[in-house]
């Protein structure tokens, strides 16, 4: 098993913001999905797609998995993907985020090479205050003990399990010399950030 090489993307959750599925969102002719498949494949040979709709996924030379804690969240997620992952360190992102920053992630994994680590996040503000970004991120197998006790214990803070574990955060003013997108840690919630993403007004 490689220290790198894993990518995973969340497709679960409820979307009920956004109102429909948001694993169908699409740009012009490309689904959401489908374009960060392509941009991770520039640095992960295996993609992961952790999703209880494997039928949507057929075409696009991915695995798909689903959750083993079911109900429980976006944590889960993030256990599932790394329970069937191939490389040690696993980079984890989520479908509703469009905008893989390439050169943030190299960084990243330079931070986290070689190290004990357990996760590597970003310290990101958003709307004036600072927070844990648990996407666009790295989780490191050793942290699936943690993360299985917390599951079983009904607890699905990522939050909560990040402060548990030794996390790499790398601290806002560090992260803006690395990022090279606006804001890589976009998520597409609702409606109207749907529609600033697709009339270019975010990116």
């Amino acid at each position: 098993m490689g220290e790198f090489g894993t990518a995973v993307i969340l497709a679960g959750g409820r979307s009920s913001r956004m109102r429909f599925d948001k694993q169908l969102l699409y740009k012009g002719e490309q689904s959401l999905i489908k374009r960060i498949c392509s941009s991770l494949r520039a640095r992960f040979d295996d993609i992961v797609i952790v999703s209880n709709t494997p039928g949507l996924y057929a075409a696009e030379g991915v695995r798909v998995v689903s959750d083993l804690f079911p109900g429980l969240g976006p944590l889960a997620g993030i256990h599932a993907g790394l329970t069937h992952a191939e490389s040690q360190w696993v980079f984890v992102t989520a479908c509703d985020m469009p905008f893989v920053d390439l050169p943030y992630i190299d960084y990243m994994m330079s931070r986290i090479k070689g190290t004990e680590y357990e996760a590597c996040v970003t310290d990101y503000y958003s709307d004036k205050s600072a927070r844990y970004q648990a996407f666009h991120a790295f989780y490191s197998l050793k942290s699936l003990p943690v993360m299985e006790g917390d599951l079983e214990a009904q607890k699905a803070s990522i939050a909560y399990f990040l402060r548990k574990i030794d996390t790499l955060v790398i601290p806002p003013d560090l992260a803006r010399r690395y990022i090279t997108v606006s804001n890589p840690f976009l998520n597409l919630n609702t409606r109207s950030d749907y529609e600033r993403f697709l009339f270019g007004e975010e990116g």
